[in-house]
């Protein structure tokens, strides 16, 4: 659902899960409702793949990988 990401930017976790940290616009492309944390949401890539998503907020002695002003 996103223009701007692709697999290559969720770095590998424990196999088989990915991570990353996604902006409040990139968060609403596939939620309307992410208070406290939603999973189970299926998304698919351009080839038809479909993925499981999970989204949370960080918790606070977690840093964000993602530069917000760049």
């Amino acid at each position: 659902p996103w223009d701007d990401l692709s697999l290559d930017d969720f770095p590998s976790g424990d196999e088989p899960t990915r991570a990353t940290t996604l902006t409040p616009e990139q968060v609403g492309a596939v939620t309307t409702e992410p208070t406290g944390g939603v999973a189970g949401l299926r998304i698919s890539d351009e080839d038809g793949t479909v993925w499981q998503l999970a989204i949370r907020p960080l918790l606070p002695d977690e840093v964000a990988n993602l530069d917000l002003d760049g």
